[in-house]
């Protein structure tokens, strides 16, 4: 009787314990990885996928990077450390050319930076990131960031079909 209750604690005890390690095994997996750092370099994606990548601005800071799409067409967005949306840039120039992200902190933190090809179907192909500039923002800095947030609401509004979106554009 004595060996039975102790085979019986042994056996719930491993059972318990692989019951443990399973869970901490499958909550390591299923942790999101972190974000890597925005940097320059030369990356590869297909149609309808996306990457993100995160940088640390101090408030007052200004961020211009280029996206250079070499063969797919990207659209670049960025948010806040809150995750809220600040822009999103979809240049007119298809799959090659630049897409810019350009920002200035209004509080510190960790934005991110978002590099998309919204087009399922599209082949795989490159981009690559160039920063331009990170520096305490300027007052032409702000006017380049502001003169490109009213590119990309006019990029929205040129293809509605009413006269006041037009005009607006």
């Amino acid at each position: 009787m004595q060996n039975a209750s102790i085979k019986l604690v042994l056996l719930l005890g491993t059972a318990l314990l692989c019951a443990w390690f399973a869970v901490q095994t499958t909550t390591a997996q299923d942790a999101p990885k972190p974000l890597p750092v925005l940097a320059e370099g030369r990356y590869a994606l297909k149609g309808g996928e996306s990457h993100s990548y995160l940088i640390k601005l101090a408030a007052g800071q200004f961020l211009y990077a280029l996206v250079d799409q070499q063969g797919i067409d990207v659209s670049v967005s960025l948010f806040k450390p809150d995750g809220s949306q600040i822009a999103s840039s979809d240049s007119p120039n298809d799959r090659f050319g630049p897409e810019p992200a350009l920002l200035v902190a209004e509080t510190p933190g960790e934005f991110r930076v978002e590099i998309r090809a919204p087009n399922a179907a599209a082949s795989a192909a490159h981009y690559q990131i160039k920063i331009m500039a990170l520096r305490e923002a300027t007052a032409i800095d702000k006017q380049h960031v502001a003169g490109q947030r009213a590119f990309d609401q006019a990029q929205k509004l040129r293809p509605q079909p009413a006269a006041t979106a037009k005009r607006e554009a």
